[in-house]
């Protein structure tokens, strides 16, 4: 049963680390977030271990070791609108103790050879990819079209040090300008890191697991074309959210841009982000004709819409990692991400602590409401007779009673709200959840 106002449990089965309130396991010598989202409901009982190709990959053994500092490379995409975002990614991830190379382009760069920007101790430059365009005798045509024309404006403003008519600028239609970014930033990626096993193209406002984004990547071969993401889309090819973040293994890559006979789809591909609304249709779209298709295996694995605090945590998903979050908005956003999860190898206690947030959040289709409950005490009781509440939340104000086949770590609430709203755990089936990932663990191990 659930204990009233209570959203503390204790764990003995196994050792879980403790983020601030955000859950992630313990795998050993490899530690992994563990927030999972998903739509499929919780029915009558925790489900056996499942071996479906959504989860498989997850209970194999490496492939093969991946070496985050030497073997991964970021894309970090952004313009001149979100330039502010910059350095609070850039010190995110450099402050993990092994970071991977990165490359960032956007829609405008530093004015003379330096940067203003910094990554693990040494200057970065920001390449204006629509510049290396403009200097390549097979895209110069571009220039006279609408969105280079949309640059141009943007450029002089910024020449001219019209800071308000650049923003305006941007705001505009900065939108437009980011679906041109996609290809020749990962062209230029490629090209400068040609001996990475796999790429990742990021948006300036999306924050990177790293050791859960490695205990996947080591479980893949970098060999093969693998174009890996979060699927959207309703129409053919669907294609990974550009947000959530794009993982790319080597052999796609290499295919894509070091195959002389595939040059002309990526001539196909630049004029594509003239008129194509999304940059990463445009990358689908590319990788669809040299044959390598969206791997929806790993849907799960990005969130580019909740934020940490307020992401679901589903049981069918439980013991699966999370790669990115999205909405990184803020430099306090990026770093609050960064304290979190940076190299995961924060404090190790043997308990699950979720704070005193609302574990239920906004209400969803599958969520119930209940109203005229009597006290917290009754609507914990209502979750402990549904099989799928994980979560309930009971409003003092009118009696609501919420209950969730979810759970969610939730911001902390303030002390008058505190008074007057109570929000607890399914403690026994969050252990049973616990123990299945233990399980599932040991199996890997052995």
């Amino acid at each position: 049963m659930g204990v009233p106002g209570i959203s503390r449990c204790q764990l003995s089965v196994i050792r879980s680390f403790v983020f601030l309130g955000l859950i992630s396991m313990d795998l050993g010598d490899d530690n992994v977030a563990v927030l999972s989202r998903g739509p499929v409901p919780f029915n009558n009982r925790l489900p056996p271990p499942s071996w479906s190709m959504y989860e498989e990959w997850f209970y194999t053994l490496p492939h093969s070791p991946v070496d985050i500092e030497r073997e991964i490379s970021f894309l970090i995409k952004t313009g001149y609108g979100t330039g502010s975002r910059i350095s609070p990614i850039l010190d995110a991830i450099g402050r993990n103790a092994a970071a991977p190379d990165i490359v960032v382009v956007a829609d405008f760069g530093p004015s003379n050879s330096s940067s203003p920007y910094r990554y693990k101790g040494e200057g970065i430059k920001v390449h204006n990819v629509f510049e290396v365009m403009l200097q390549n005798d097979e895209l110069s045509w571009m220039a006279s079209r609408p969105k280079f024309r949309q640059y141009s404006a943007l450029k002089a403003a910024i020449d001219s040090g019209d800071r308000e008519s650049a923003q305006e600028a941007t705001t505009a239609f900065g939108w437009e300008l980011d679906t041109i970014k996609f290809i020749p930033g990962m062209k230029l990626l490629y090209d400068e890191m040609l001996n990475k096993k796999w790429y990742v193209i990021l948006d300036d406002d999306t924050y990177p697991i790293l050791p859960s984004l490695q205990f996947l990547l080591e479980r893949l071969d970098h060999t093969i074309p693998q174009y890996i993401g979060n699927p959207v889309g309703d129409r053919i090819p669907r294609f990974a959210h550009g947000r959530s973040s794009i993982i790319l293994s080597h052999a796609a890559m290499e295919a894509l841009f070091g195959h002389a006979q595939n040059h002309q789809v990526v001539l196909e591909a630049y004029a594509d982000s003239l008129v194509e609304k999304c940059g990463d249709q445009v990358v689908a779209t590319a990788l669809m004709k040299i044959r390598v298709a969206l791997d929806e295996r790993f849907a799960g694995l990005f969130n580019g819409f909740e934020l940490p605090l307020t992401t679901r945590i589903w049981p069918h998903r439980f013991c699966l990692p999370l790669v990115a979050f999205h909405r990184m908005s803020t430099p306090e956003r990026m770093e609050d991400a960064a304290d979190r999860f940076q190299d995961s190898q924060e404090e190790v206690k043997d308990d699950l602590s979720l704070g005193n947030g609302d574990h239920v959040g906004e209400d969803g289709e599958l969520s119930m409401s209940s109203e005229k409950i009597q006290d917290e005490i009754a609507c914990s009781e209502r979750c402990s007779g549904s099989p799928a509440c994980l979560a309930w939340t009971w409003n003092g104000w009118n009696g609501t009673c919420h209950t969730s086949p979810w759970l969610i770590v939730g911001a902390p609430r303030q002390d008058g709200a505190r008074q007057f709203t109570h929000s607890g755990i399914e403690v026994s089936r969050v252990e049973l959840l616990k123990d299945r990932c233990s399980k599932l663990m040991k199996l890997i191990r052995e």
